[in-house]
């Protein structure tokens, strides 16, 4: 009798099949229709999202919701690329996959199947029962379910030890079902375990290789100090850049102490990317309480570019276009010359400005500093630099002279010039080191060095960084050559970065021997901050297209 009981029982009891969707993540279903109901989208200009970075940590469900949310106002996506670490190392390959679809609180999400089966033909990947319980996934997909419906998702998770030559073995084998129409979502919580000032710098470093795009230094993150998938982290960029020429966005960061959620010497961190190729030319301002600052180089409104912006329609064209990329960010900038009341040099290479049209110019475009550390500053003697210092003051402007540091916004901001004109132009003006000891030491240094159209730091460029990270300036960004270095570089570790060259904001000269770009500043509640660095165009081309 005990037998037919046991094999009633075994037969009875039901068995899920091995193609049966997983069963829902325990999640709150009120909870994250509320989170979306609160949440407020980025403002992306109109611009499509290929990417996302979230957390999964419930306690960080406005950012999860957030991006979600930014990237639904877009067109529909044909498939979503889910990439998660493997929590609790039940992954038996570098990678899993699986062609199980997701039931959820909110109801279900399809699997693409072709898209799993062409994946699993990788040696590098296995079908996996880790997803029953992968909260890297789980939090993630009432989201998913709720935003887009229907549409089908590949999910990875990636082995926290898989290796960085199989994280580029993966990138290869999805970047054929990274389509137009593919948004990728990466799920990764960044500083693990460690006091919040701890946790803190962790995030800054992080941050500054993630406005870097430097994919060695991601590769050399610590697991889980820095974050808790840096094989997420690379791979997401790598999709991004190579499909997309798409560079991450930081939207969010704070830490599980700032909300209540854990004590603080014992924090999670979070840092919420987005990427929308579009937006790649404007100033995208990040969530909550975070203060910006945009760093702009050599600007002269005399000369050649007086008279092209003396036209009305050429004035109005190029005044649109700068303010839709800055987007009210408040700006500070090298003003290359000296205010004089006519505008009228004297002599050759004087570059005199019009006064009145000038502090015109940088009210309407937000400017709240300018830098006066350069060359051509006192190009009409002492008293012509005396003078003008009180017309920028007097129109309520800050100004950065020789070796000042100042508070610009939420940060302490220096300026230097290596250079000078007359009577003849002399180099190497700036000591060494930079800072004595006992100085004060700016967050951002504003150099004017180098040479004109070198976009890469010469060997007395690279001891002058190197004695101002020593010191401990975070940001060190150049002018004066006239041509920007299209990227924001390492130096020397994961503490401070470098803009060799800012190239012109408004100039005299023509693309394509000169070019410009602005870096956007954004400091958030615990003081980490992000950056990025924003191309801009030829104001000749911008005046160009004003009859258009």
């Amino acid at each position: 009798m005990r037998c037919v009981v046991v094999w009633l029982l075994v037969c009875l009891v039901p068995v899920a099949r091995a193609d049966a969707p997983w069963q829902p993540y325990p999640v709150d279903p009120q909870q994250v229709l509320q989170a979306l109901a609160d949440a407020q989208p980025l403002d992306l200009g109109g611009a499509s999202v290929t990417g996302l970075a979230l957390p999964h940590h419930r306690v960080a469900s406005d950012l999860i919701a957030a991006g979600m949310l930014t990237a639904a106002r877009g067109a529909r996506p044909e498939r979503i690329v889910l990439l998660t670490p493997d929590h609790f190392r039940r992954a038996t390959r570098a990678f899993a996959t699986t062609p199980r679809d997701f039931d959820t609180v909110l109801g279900r999400v399809p699997t693409d199947r072709r898209a799993v089966a062409a994946l699993l033909q990788s040696p590098q990947v296995a079908a996996s029962q880790l997803f029953e319980r992968e909260h890297g996934l789980g939090e993630l997909l009432p989201y998913v379910a709720q935003l887009f419906p229907g549409v089908p998702v590949l999910p990875v998770a990636v082995r926290i030890g898989a290796t960085r030559a199989q994280w580029d073995h993966l990138v290869a084998r999805l970047s054929p079902w990274v389509t137009p129409r593919t948004l990728v979502i990466q799920s990764t919580d960044f500083s693990h375990y460690l006091p919040h000032d701890q946790a803190r710098r962790r995030d800054q470093q992080m941050l500054h290789a993630i406005a870097a795009g430097d994919l060695d230094a991601v590769a050399q993150a610590r697991q889980p100090a820095h974050l808790d998938s840096r094989g997420g982290q690379y791979i997401q960029m790598r999709l991004q850049a190579q499909r997309f020429g798409a560079q991450p966005i930081v939207f969010g960061n704070y830490n599980s102490a700032e909300r209540g959620a854990t004590p603080p010497d014992l924090t999670t961190s979070y840092v919420a990317q987005v990427y929308a190729p579009a937006a790649r030319d404007r100033v995208v301002q990040p969530l909550g309480a975070v203060r910006s600052l945009c760093v702009a180089g050599d600007t002269f409104f005399g000369r050649h570019v007086a008279d092209w912006l003396a036209q009305a329609a050429v004035r109005r064209r190029v005044a649109a276009e700068l303010q839709r990329r800055l987007r009210g960010c408040p700006l500070l900038l090298n003003l290359e010359g000296v205010l004089g009341d006519a505008g009228n040099a004297t002599r050759p290479l004087q570059l005199v400005m019009p006064a009145e049209d000038t502090l015109a110019w940088l009210r309407e475009l937000g400017v709240v500093a300018v830098s006066v550390a350069n060359n051509h500053s006192h190009d009409l003697g002492d008293a012509g630099y005396a003078q003008m210092l009180q017309q920028l003051r007097a129109a309520g402007l800050q100004v950065l002279e020789q070796g000042d540091v100042q508070a610009v916004g939420a940060l302490r901001v220096a300026a230097w010039t290596d250079l000078d004109n007359p009577p003849r132009p002399p180099r190497n003006l700036m000591p060494l080191p930079v800072l004595p000891p006992g100085a004060a030491v700016p967050d951002l240094a504003l150099l004017h060095w180098g040479r004109e159209y070198v976009t890469v730091p010469g060997a007395r460029e690279q001891a002058l960084a190197r004695s101002l990270q020593a010191a401990g300036v975070a940001m060190v960004v150049g002018a004066h050559p006239h041509r920007d270095s299209r990227r924001i570089q390492l130096l020397g570790g994961l503490d401070a970065v470098q803009v060799h060259s800012l190239g012109n904001f408004i100039f005299d000269q023509r693309a394509p021997k000169a070019s410009g770009a602005v870096l956007q500043i954004s400091q958030f509640a615990q003081g980490t901050r992000a950056l990025r660095l924003i191309a801009l165009p030829d104001v000749f081309e911008l005046g160009r297209d004003a009859g258009r």
